[in-house]
């Protein structure tokens, strides 16, 4: 079983969308965004096969960004899950993925920094969550296993969206 972690692309100002007395829940991704994270998903389609699930935070930006995933992937179903948003206790978090990760395929998770890092910190039984910081539009690629309850994760792979992009076609 694999996870592809993915953090949302670039949004919206959050102090200039605040100022305009809106819920951070409803930032949209700002247009460069939209247009930087077109490439990274294409990238991500080319290397990782068998993807057939997105999980995704509710919050505007996170399912604009599985949305486009959902594109690249071509037959990903993208599902909506609060326990992605900010705050929520990790093991919560691995419960639902226990739930959606299958045998062959891979699972891809759309959602916040620093939750994020509390996430995989855990999943690869590291304590400094700080050292495994995502970048908006960056992704980790995990192996998992499911070992007497638990989930245990190897990092196979972790990459900033500028590589992604700068990565030929």
């Amino acid at each position: 079983m694999k996870i592809l972690m993915v953090r949302h692309a670039k949004a919206l100002d959050r102090d200039a969308w605040s100022a305009q007395q809106k819920k951070d829940m409803d930032r949209p991704l700002s247009p460069s965004g939209i247009e930087e994270f077109l490439l990274i998903a294409k990238r991500l389609a080319k290397s990782v096969d068998g993807v057939d699930c997105i999980l995704t935070s509710p919050a505007v930006r996170t399912v604009q960004t599985a949305e486009i995933l959902a594109q690249a992937f071509q037959s990903a179903e993208v599902i909506e899950q609060n326990v992605l948003l900010q705050g929520t206790p990790v093991k919560q978090v691995e419960k639902i993925f226990r739930k959606y990760c299958k045998q062959d395929r891979v699972l891809v998770v759309v959602g916040h920094e620093n939750h994020f890092s509390q996430i995989l910190s855990y999943l690869l039984t590291v304590e400094d969550a700080d050292c495994l910081r995502f970048k908006k539009g960056g992704s980790a690629l995990l192996q998992v296993q499911n070992i007497e309850g638990y989930m245990y994760a190897q990092l196979l792979w972790m990459i900033t969206p500028k590589l992604m992009r700068s990565l030929g076609s």
